[in-house]
């Protein structure tokens, strides 16, 4: 099972209970992949999770299954190439933005899962995975309090979990689906 996780130092923590959670519940192999970059705005100094963190989870996840993996990827280089300008200027952090350069990194996997890392798994997520999304960009998941907080609709659920994102990379490249987030992204 591929996975996708992005952030800097500060969400260590919860990459590492996130992780955890997955561990409890999939038994079969996970090769997690940690977007991560070095990054100063304005107002602040953002720096990348640190090789001895991963290091750390790459150690963690071997103990499970030998052939699990945690890998970082800097994608400073991109990110600094082509910044997802209208995004920076929300209150959320640039390191959000980092998943919409998975379909500029090279070798990533044709699907994997993008989580946040404040996704507790609670069950095998094994059929989620799975499921046959060839023919679509991604797949989601329902958010409970989104259709309240998002939508105002009671009985209608309608809103997306943004950080749970099964991610067919293979279609997104075909379509472009990211490029275009990165050039017309609200703000």
């Amino acid at each position: 099972m591929n996975i996708l996780y992005c952030g800097d130092a500060n969400m260590r923590n919860g990459l590492i209970i996130s992780i955890l959670s997955l561990l409890k519940s999939v038994k079969e192999k996970l090769n997690i992949y940690v977007y991560t970059m070095e990054y100063e705005s304005p107002k602040k100094i953002y720096k990348g999770i640190s090789d001895s963190s991963i290091d750390y989870l790459d150690k963690m996840v071997k103990k499970e299954n030998k052939d699990s993996f945690v890998k970082k990827i800097d994608i400073t280089e991109l990110f600094i190439k082509e910044p997802p300008d209208k995004n920076l200027r929300t209150f959320f952090t640039p390191y959000c933005m980092l998943r919409l350069f998975a379909d500029e990194v090279p070798n990533m996997p044709d699907k994997i899962l993008y989580l946040d890392t404040d996704i507790i798994c609670r069950k095998d997520i094994t059929d989620f995975y799975n499921q046959d999304i060839e023919e679509y960009e991604f797949a989601g998941v329902l958010d409970y309090y989104g259709r309240w907080f998002f939508r105002n609709k009671l009985f209608k659920f309608d809103y997306i979990n943004s950080g749970v994102l099964l991610l067919n990379l293979k279609k997104i490249k075909e379509t472009g689906l990211f490029e275009k987030s990165r050039e017309n992204s609200p703000g």
